[in-house]
C-alpha cells in the first residue's frame, strides 16, 4: 500500500485563515501577504489549514480579551524601557500599557535579556582543574579552553563588583537629570582599579550578527554616560546563542563587542533619549510606517495587540490607543461554538478519509477522485472546510 496523501488545504478552510489574519490587524495591510507566507499558508493541507485555524482563534482571543496595566501610578522609566523604545516605540508603548503574555513562538524577546549569567558560568567552567573534568570530556575541554581562554581572560582575571542578576547589593541607580533608573548586568575591576560594563544578550539565529542592535548600543551607553557611580569607561556587549537542550553550556557560540566612550556615541545616546523623554510627556509622536520591517513585527511579542504593524498608522500614542484605526477595524473575536463547529466538520473528512486510505492506495486514485474528496462529503451545504 502506497503513502497516504493528506489532501490540500480547502478554498473554504484558505477563506477562514484569510479571515483569521485581517482580524488579527492585517486587513488592508500591504505586510499580510508577508504573514501569510511566514505562517506556511501558501503550502498549507488540509490537517495544517486546521492548526493555523487553532493558532490563529488563539492569538486573536489575545487580542480581544487583553488587560491593562495600572498605570495611574507612575514609575520612573528604566535604561531597560528606553532600549526597548529604541528596538520599537510601538512596542515600548504597548508593553507600558498591557500586560503582555508571551507567545513560546515568538522567539524574538525584543530586548533579549538573559534571566543568568551566561559569563560567570563560561568563567567558572574556565577556571575548573583540568583533574576535575570528566575522563571522556578532557579533550573536547581542553580544546574548547585553549580556543576562548584568552577572549575572557580579562574577566578571569578580574573581580566581579557589580552583580546585576542578584538581589544583594546590585539595587537601581537614579539619574535625576534625566529620570531614569539603571541596573546594567556585570561590573568587573581589574588590578588596575578600571571598570568594565558587560551587557549579556541572547539570540535565537543561527548565526550571531556581526553588529550591534541600536537598542542594545544605547542600552550598554546609558549605563556608561548616565550614572557616575558605576564609574566605567568601556563596555562589552556579549550575544551568546540559544544553545539546543542538554548541549554543554561551554559549546554555546557568542560573539564579543566592545564599545567605549566617543562623541558619536554620546551624541546617539542623547538623540534616543530626548525623543524617549519627549513621548513619554507629550503622550503623542509621528510613527514612521514606512520603515516597518514586516519580519521583526512578526516575532514581536506584542504582534497581537499592536495596530501599527498593518503600516497604516502614522501617530504614536502613550498610554497605547489607535482611536481612528480601531473605529474603522473594530476588534472580532471567532467564538467557541464556531471553533468547536469547525473542528468537528475537520475531523469528518479526515475520517472519511481515513477510511478510504484504509481500503486503497490513495496514490492510485484519478485526480477528479482526488479532488472530489477534498471538497468535502456535502458540496451542496459549503462548510468551512
Amino acid at each position: 500500500m502506497g503513502r497516504y496523501r493528506i489532501p490540500p488545504m480547502s478554498a473554504k478552510q484558505a477563506t477562514f485563515i484569510q479571515n483569521l489574519v485581517d482580524q488579527l490587524g492585517y486587513k488592508d495591510s500591504p505586510h499580510k501577504n508577508y504573514f501569510l507566507e511566514k505562517i506556511g499558508f501558501n503550502k498549507a493541507d488540509i490537517e495544517y489549514a486546521s492548526i493555523l485555524i487553532d493558532s490563529l482563534l488563539s492569538e486573536n482571543k489575545r487580542r480581544k480579551f487583553f488587560r491593562h496595566k495600572n498605570i495611574d501610578k507612575e514609575e520612573v522609566p528604566t535604561v531597560q524601557d528606553l532600549a526597548q523604545f529604541v528596538f520599537c516605540p510601538a512596542s515600548y508603548a504597548i508593553k507600558s500599557t498591557f500586560i503582555i503574555e508571551r507567545n513560546q513562538e515568538n522567539q524574538l524577546d525584543d530586548n533579549n535579556e538573559p534571566t543568568k549569567s551566561f559569563l560567570l558560568e563560561r568563567i567558572a567552567i574556565l577556571k575548573l582543574p583540568l583533574e576535575k573534568i570528566k575522563e571522556e570530556a578532557k579533550e573536547h575541554f581542553k580544546m574548547i579552553y585553549e580556543g576562548q581562554f584568552n577572549d575572557f581572560k580579562r574577566f578571569i582575571e578580574s573581580t566581579l563588583v557589580y552583580n546585576g542578576y542578584s538581589n544583594i547589593g546590585s539595587q537601581y541607580k537614579y539619574n535625576k537629570e534625566h529620570n531614569i533608573n539603571g541596573r546594567p548586568h556585570l561590573i568587573f575591576q581589574n588590578n588596575m582599579g578600571e571598570r568594565t560594563l558587560v551587557l549579556e544578550k541572547t539570540t535565537y539565529k543561527d548565526i550571531i550578527p556581526d553588529i550591534i542592535w541600536d537598542n542594545n548600543l544605547v542600552q550598554a551607553l546609558a549605563y556608561l554616560y548616565l550614572f557616575e557611580e558605576f564609574n566605567c569607561s568601556q563596555a562589552v556587549i556579549i550575544c551568546w546563542r540559544s544553545t539546543i537542550d542538554g548541549q554543554w553550556d561551554l559549546d554555546r557560540e557568542y560573539k564579543i563587542f566592545n564599545l567605549s566612550k566617543s562623541d558619536s556615541n554620546n551624541k546617539l545616546l542623547l538623540n534616543e533619549l530626548n525623543l524617549f523623554k519627549k513621548f513619554r510627556n507629550e503622550k503623542k509622536i509621528p510613527f514612521n510606517s514606512e520603515s516597518l520591517n514586516p519580519a521583526k513585527c512578526f516575532k514581536c511579542s506584542c504582534r497581537a495587540l499592536c495596530n501599527h504593524k498593518s503600516g497604516l498608522i502614522n501617530d504614536l500614542l502613550f498610554p497605547y490607543s489607535t482611536p481612528e484605526y480601531s473605529k474603522k477595524y473594530p476588534l472580532y473575536y471567532t467564538w467557541k461554538e464556531e471553533m468547536e463547529l469547525i473542528a468537528m466538520e475537520h475531523q469528518e473528512i479526515m475520517d472519511d478519509l481515513a477510511e478510504i486510505q484504509s481500503k486503497i492506495d490513495i496514490d492510485d486514485l484519478p485526480d477528479e477522485i482526488i479532488r472530489q474528496l477534498n471538497k468535502g462529503k456535502n458540496q451542496d451545504d459549503e462548510t468551512i472546510f
